[in-house]
């Protein structure tokens, strides 16, 4: 059963007419009772009437119901999707930010992103840049997407080697020429602003991006972000220290690597966390990354695996080998547009007190802290994340 649920969700195109009714089929298509009970109790802007009548007279068999369930929630949704228009050039730009899945060559990479959400006149196109390196934007826009899409236009966006987009023939994942992909999409879109959300390391690219193109930025959100390790790692591996206090005796006095030069604190707490068995290090991740909701890192890894989408381990090896665990953004002065920077208190990846740092440092800028979040905010969190987006965007135009 998992693998025809798999097999229908093989088109982007598909997938994204199925919009949140069909994507909480694919978070729970692992268990019968749940996709059934998912089914019935669906809450999507797509047609709940639609899919509540349809659905009683299904329950003949299992096959028939997924089948026709998925049937009737693209049906549903194709009435609210619009067709893209051809592309010529009086209407690229039209092209260009089309609801659905895209494809497209940036700087000879083939870069994959979806559109979705409808937004007033004036409000710029939101860009969310995903974490990892090589996560991929397919979680957030399965999870957090429809309630961002309520107000806003968002563009789900994979950077070159992650999710679905090209792993680069030459191997060149350089931070700068990541962050002119992002100009190179903003051309394509052929829109003066763009909004953008940083998650993790996407903040790295974010912030990179408005310090270089300050006034192709209309507002800048700052999500967990990773931004100054000289300020972020000592915090990060007190935080490790206070949760696994015995592990840390054992390994903070490993600072010196074979070459003769010195760990920093990041370095220490990545090896440190490597050395806990793997139940104690999934737990650990439970406590410090999904906010103690296990629930929140159970529907990631189902729609990961029901989209297919494959971690971007080279781009990740590329980028940490670089140099990310000594990372240092010092433009600070040049990220001068509206700027909101939100922390998971019980973040241990990224704990807040570095974010209300850099908060503090930024010209325009507002610190918002989610009680009830780890890294994810966004997944802890999701209407209140959404909200507040919303409203930060729609109150600083």
């Amino acid at each position: 059963m998992a693998a025809g649920i798999n097999e229908l969700l093989a088109d982007p195109e598909r997938r994204r007419q199925l919009g949140v009714a069909g994507r909480k089929v694919v978070e729970s298509h692992y268990n019968w009772d749940r996709v059934v009970k998912d089914l019935m109790e669906i809450e999507s802007p797509i047609s709940v009437g639609c899919m509540k009548r349809s659905l009683p007279p299904l329950l003949e068999g299992r096959m028939k119901v997924l089948a026709a369930a998925f049937g009737f929630l693209a049906a549903c949704a194709s009435n609210q999707t619009q067709s893209n228009p051809q592309a010529t050039p009086e209407n690229r730009n039209a092209t260009a930010l089309a609801p659905g899945a895209h494809h497209v060559v940036l700087n000879g990479v083939r870069f994959y992103y979806v559109v979705g959400g409808q937004a007033p006149t004036g409000t710029p196109p939101v860009v969310f840049l995903h974490g990892g390196p090589g996560q991929g934007s397919e979680h957030f826009a399965a999870l957090a997407g429809p309630f961002m899409e309520r107000e806003l236009r968002m563009i789900y966006y994979d950077q070159r080697g992650s999710g679905w987009s090209e792993r680069p023939v030459n191997r060149d994942y350089a931070i700068t020429s990541m962050v002119d992909d992002i100009e190179a999409l903003r051309l394509e879109f052929g829109t003066p602003k763009l909004a953008l959300i940083g998650h993790s390391f996407g903040s790295v690219l974010a912030l990179e991006y408005a310090a270089k193109y300050p006034n192709n930025v209309a507002h800048l959100i700052v999500v967990d972000g990773l931004w100054d390790t000289q300020v972020q790692c000592p915090l990060r591996l007190a935080r490790f220290a206070e949760l696994r206090p015995e592990a840390y005796e054992r390994g903070r006095g490993d600072t010196i690597r074979s070459d003769g030069s010195i760990r920093n604190q990041c370095d220490v707490e990545l090896r440190t966390r490597n050395g806990l068995s793997a139940e104690d290090k999934r737990a650990f991740d439970l406590q410090t990354v999904f906010g103690e909701d296990s629930a929140v890192a159970r529907r990631l890894d189902s729609v990961t695996t029901a989209m297919h989408v494959v971690y971007g381990t080279e781009v990740s090896a590329a980028v940490l080998n670089a140099g990310m665990n000594r990372y240092r953004f010092t433009q600070l002065d040049r990220v001068t547009m509206p700027t909101l920077v939100i922390a998971g208190r019980l973040d241990g990846a990224v704990p807040p007190e570095g974010l209300r740092i850099l908060a503090e440092h930024l010209p325009h800028a507002r610190y918002l802290e989610f009680e009830r979040s780890g890294h994810f905010p966004y997944l802890n969190e999701p209407d209140r994340f959404a909200r507040e987006v919303t409203a930060f965007i729609r109150s600083t135009r």
